[in-house]
């Protein structure tokens, strides 16, 4: 027969970690928070790119869809004829604007124009990291809500435009596999891409080449005409351009 012999407790002996056990426990805890914080935050840098890349996508979608729509012609990169504009508020919620990407495609993809936010109790939605306008990854300007401008993270490419009032038909692209149609734009607060990249018209609705962002480790976001995706180098972009 086995016996099982209970081990009695000392009176007053308490329960729970001694003080060298529970500095054992801390420091296993620290360690693993210095190896798994890092890869947390990779993977946190990972889904916003992730994100940011569909969001790019979604709108060169929206812009074949809306050719389909309206005779082959794709929508405007700009409320200025010719492109070369910020945008400012005004501007935006303007009836002259209700063809440019950011409010005809919004109607395309069934979701809130940019021309809804122009109120000022309604700006901040307008930055939210979770709307499409954006990458997730964006550095905005801290008076953004002050500023008259709209600042946008993503654009369309600047090169699809017939001067001086037109944009090009969507038929008129003559290789929509090298051609851009959206890509990341560069903020103030942006690192530069590649060394010597212009740093004025930054946070415009359209971009070219020299004016892109790469703010993920380096990369940056491109949606061509032909629907497929790519994530390049900065100075790739510089030297390639982005022509159709």
């Amino acid at each position: 027969m086995i016996r099982v012999r209970f081990r009695r407790r000392r009176a007053g002996a308490a329960d729970g970690f001694t003080l060298v056990e529970l500095l054992v426990v801390i420091i296993v805890v620290g360690v693993l928070a210095s190896l798994l914080l890092p890869v947390m935050g990779r993977a946190k840098i990972l889904a916003r790119q992730v994100e940011c890349a569909g969001r790019v996508r979604q709108w060169t979608l929206a812009q074949t869809l809306y050719a389909v729509d309206n005779d082959d012609r794709i929508s405007r990169e700009s409320f200025e004829p010719n492109g070369v504009s910020l945008n400012t508020w005004g501007e935006v919620t303007h009836p002259f604007a209700r063809d440019v990407w950011y409010n005809a495609l919004a109607v395309q993809m069934g979701v809130t124009r940019a021309a809804e936010y122009g109120l000022r109790s309604a700006r901040p939605g307008f930055y939210g990291r979770a709307r499409i306008f954006h990458c997730p990854q964006a550095p905005f300007p801290r008076q953004r809500l002050e500023d008259p401008s709209v600042f946008f993270s993503l654009a369309m490419n600047s090169k699809l435009i017939m001067w001086p009032h037109a944009t090009v038909r969507i038929t008129q692209v003559r290789s929509p596999s090298v051609t851009v149609a959206f890509l990341e734009k560069r903020l103030k607060d942006d690192a530069p891409a590649a060394p010597g990249q212009a740093s004025d018209q930054l946070g415009q609705p359209s971009t070219y080449a020299n004016r892109f962002a790469a703010r993920h480790r380096g990369r940056d976001n491109l949606a061509y005409m032909d629907g497929h995706f790519e994530t390049r180098r900065g100075p790739e972009i510089i030297t390639n351009g982005l022509a159709y």
